[in-house]
């Protein structure tokens, strides 16, 4: 469960320019889902003014020349040495406050590992998902996983989640935290990165995405998109069920909307490598589409388990 659609948040953008975007986009969107331009762009709008799932950012332009496919290594975590295999709790220091997240470490022998951060929904834990979530590991292409804790948020009747107001959130300088630890413990490659995230968490991964460039993926379930410009492309899968209660399927097509129009995708739709989801045609190399659609409600769907994310996000 999230705060999103009665959440209030403080709105930075520009209604007259994403009446642009929508205006100047209309075909593309008018032949997703049965939309006409004209309900996407007054919806779009708002979202903007009244409320946001992901945070209101405003964060750069959608021109941004997209990140090198180089792999870029943090030589602080490539050292031989001696990890510790379990996975546990760490707690660190984020300007001068304590924050915590559960830790599952890679398996087998790889040097060069991915990095996966997770955000849990309403009232969860990182120990939480990390287990439900049950994304197994590939000892071909291991992965750090990295599952933060969220905390009480005051602007939200005080209830456990993510600060997903602005690019000025806490939670962000947190996630940056979070990369920097596990660069400097393990040999994690910068070109390689995930976030997932779970309903409220799913809007936290969102503005992640807007406001970090250079993400190997975004995974969205159950949540809110971004309703700001951001900062470049990104491979995504978004995730809703037809039955979802607690946050309507209109805010996961939006959110396909959205990066439809960063990843510069086409109108056309195809079977995806992930069983129930389709993905967009035309989209930006390595930047593809995936809408995934479910009959379940909102929780963390089947189509997800089994290894079935874990493989679509080890893409080569």
């Amino acid at each position: 469960m999230r705060p999103f659609w009665d959440e209030s948040c403080i709105f930075l953008g520009s209604a007259v320019t994403w009446q642009f975007v929508a205006i100047r986009h209309a075909e593309a969107i008018k032949g997703y889902a049965g939309w006409s331009w004209l309900s996407f762009c007054l919806g779009l709008l708002t979202s903007s003014i009244v409320g946001c799932s992901s945070g209101c950012s405003h964060v750069g332009s959608t021109k941004d020349t997209p990140p090198s496919s180089e792999s870029q290594l943090v030589d602080g975590g490539c050292a031989p040495s001696d990890k510790d295999p379990t996975s546990r709790y760490i707690t660190i220091d984020v300007h001068g406050k304590k924050r915590h997240f559960f830790l599952v470490p890679p398996i087998g022998s790889a040097k060069v590992v991915d990095l996966i951060i997770g955000f849990h929904g309403r009232g969860r834990s990182g120990e939480h998902v990390a287990a439900v979530w049950e994304l197994g590991q590939n000892s071909l292409r291991p992965y750090v996983g990295i599952f933060p804790d969220g905390t009480r948020q005051p602007w939200f009747r005080s209830l456990v989640g993510w600060d997903t107001r602005s690019e000025a959130s806490v939670d962000l300088q947190f996630y940056d935290a979070l990369v920097d630890w596990a660069a400097a413990q393990y040999c994690i490659d910068r070109t390689r990165i995930h976030v997932l995230g779970h309903s409220w968490g799913g809007g936290m991964a969102n503005l992640v995405a807007c406001a970090r460039k250079g993400l190997r993926s975004l995974v969205s379930v159950g949540g809110g998109g971004p309703t700001f410009p951001c900062q470049a492309p990104v491979a995504a899968m978004i995730v809703h069920g037809t039955s979802d209660q607690d946050e309507p399927i209109s805010t996961g097509q939006l959110n396909v909307t959205t990066w439809s129009f960063y990843n510069s995708c086409g109108n056309g739709q195809s079977p995806a490598s992930v069983d129930g989801c389709v993905q967009f045609s035309d989209c930006l190399k390595d930047y593809p589409l995936l809408w995934c659609e479910h009959p379940g409600g909102h929780g963390w769907p089947d189509i997800l388990r089994g290894g079935r994310l874990l493989n679509w996000l080890q893409r080569p």
